[in-house]
């Protein structure tokens, strides 16, 4: 997982399953992880839709603005 939540060392499988094809390439669009040693689900991810090559509004990874900082009072 994470190192700065827990250092543990764990022993990780990765599985992808209900492959389709998207643009001519086989994508999975579920995976999710075990923990080996106690067969506990870490996480899953569901995929919806994949676009390859889409249009993307660069605005979309502009940082927001800062909030004004409080006047001292």
């Amino acid at each position: 997982m994470y190192p700065d939540i827990d250092a543990t060392k764990q022993r990780l499988e990765d599985v992808s399953d209900d492959s389709r094809p998207v643009d001519g390439v086989q994508r999975a669009f579920r995976s999710w992880q075990n923990d080996l040693d106690t067969g506990k689900r870490l996480q899953t991810v569901t995929i919806r839709s994949i676009e390859t090559n889409a249009d993307i509004d660069l605005q979309v990874f502009q940082l927001p603005e800062r909030p004004a900082e409080p006047a001292d009072t």
